[in-house]
């Protein structure tokens, strides 16, 4: 995260444009996970679905803009 957070610095991010919290996963996103369109696009809504787990536990449990809970 220091790495990321000094090329970003160096790079003239703003703050908010600079990652706080990231996931490193082993499963890659594809078709047949249905992450990714035929023309390898992120379908976003399937992506939020599929990681939500990681995403609440990268927000300490933040509600989510959409989530019902």
């Amino acid at each position: 995260m220091t790495e990321v957070k000094t090329k970003g610095k160096e790079g003239g991010l703003f703050g908010f444009e600079i990652p706080t919290k990231i996931t490193i996963t082993h499963v890659p996103f594809s078709m047949e996970n249905d992450l990714l369109t035929p023309t390898f696009k992120l379908k976003r809504a399937e992506a939020k679905k599929y990681y939500i787990k990681d995403i609440k536990a990268m927000y300490d449990g933040a509600k989510l803009q959409g989530e019902e809970n």
